[in-house]
């Protein structure tokens, strides 16, 4: 069989299935948690801030960066960045991953033509090959291990909400809907994560006063260990790995946070898109994740999470804390876009904004 497989009919073709179905669209989507697709409801959110610092001056590479890991001693980090923009600044940014990865980093492109990812390496663009195909020789797989999402975590229902209700919709344009969500899901789903233990993507990068940012951003909620106690974020283990490694390269982080005033991890986002009463108390926060940071971190003691957290519904994440104090208010949900960029940006220059408390966190609260 040809071109990049996928587990749908049990092996169909990539380039065999109408992408512009939705019912098809939904069969390739629905391999995945519907938390998962729940929280793609968050991309445009995070678009529309990031044109508005486009629009401010800032350059953002059109990229998609997968980072992928493959268990035993001394595996080196793999780097997947499909390139869209294929201009000075993406290409500026690859060069800046491959010192954390000179032998393991690859440029992907999608061809059209043929419904299929190649990658070559960013030095040999006349060398292409199909990066399923590649990987899975590399592996010495007769066949693609597709993984095997837990259905306890792949709720049918609320993944049809999200998908048939709010998903395509949320999308300025079909182009968008495709890049941004399905092929993006096709080529970590399907393309690369079969080949490897672990896998994490940055959201956004951004080339600002010569300096690369990524700019994450999560839609989640506080937590607290004990009554009284001083409210905290959890970030995965390998994450802030990632982070420290890529502020040893120069590739600085923003984390940002849209904060869920529904303190419960079976609320769905789609609040965002029918409840306006709520909309202020949707506050959006954020602080740089230094390599300093993230080395303070990496020295607390993990602690771990529950199944749904994985990607498969079958394993635990080990997370750090981060302390809630440590961001800064950058507005709300109901704060005009414009304005939340300026305070971005604001960030990345250093400037001193108003402090998160858990007093502010507190009095967001729906669920008391």
């Amino acid at each position: 069989m040809h071109g990049t497989q996928t587990p749908v009919g049990n092996g169909t073709a990539l380039s065999q299935l109408d992408l512009n179905n939705k019912n098809t669209q939904f069969e390739l989507l629905s391999y995945d948690k519907h938390q998962t697709l729940e929280g793609l409801q968050i991309e445009p959110v995070a678009m529309t801030y990031i044109k508005h610092l486009e629009q401010l001056g800032l350059e953002v590479p059109d990229v998609t960066t997968v980072i992928a890991l493959q268990k035993g001693y001394n595996n080196p980090r793999c780097f997947f960045v499909w390139d869209r923009s294929k201009n000075g600044a993406s290409e500026g940014y690859i060069r800046t991953l491959q010192q954390l990865a000179p032998r393991t980093t690859y440029t992907v492109a999608f061809n059209e033509e043929k419904t299929d990812f190649y990658c070559h390496k960013p030095d040999r663009k006349e060398t292409a090959f199909p990066l399923q195909a590649y990987l899975q020789r590399k592996r010495r797989s007769a066949t693609i291990p597709f993984p095997a999402i837990q259905q306890n975590v792949r709720d049918t229902e609320r993944q049809m909400a999200v998908f048939w209700g709010r998903l395509h919709g949320a999308f300025e344009t079909t182009d968008s809907f495709r890049n941004e969500v399905l092929l993006n899901r096709v080529m970590k789903n399907f393309v690369i994560q079969p080949f490897f233990s672990w896998l994490w993507d940055l959201d956004r990068i951004v080339l600002y006063r010569k300096q690369y940012w990524e700019i994450e951003l999560k839609h989640k909620y506080p937590f607290r260990r004990g009554e009284n106690t001083p409210l905290k974020f959890g970030i995965n283990v390998g994450q802030a790995k990632l982070v420290r490694d890529l502020g040893q390269a120069g590739i600085r982080t923003l984390h940002l946070i849209l904060v869920k005033p529904d303190w419960n991890k079976h609320s769905d986002p789609g609040y965002l898109f029918n409840r306006r009463e709520n909309y202020d108390k949707v506050l959006l926060i954020g602080t740089e994740l230094s390599t300093a940071k993230a080395e303070a971190l990496l020295n607390q003691k993990a602690r771990e999470s529950d199944e749904t957290t994985s990607f498969t519904g079958t394993s635990k994440n080990r997370f750090l804390e981060i302390p809630a104090t440590d961001f800064h208010v950058l507005g709300s949900y109901q704060t005009p876009p414009k304005e939340v960029a300026e305070n971005i940006k604001s960030l990345l220059d250093g400037a001193t904004l108003e402090k998160v408390t858990d007093e502010l966190l507190e009095s967001c609260r729906i669920n008391n």
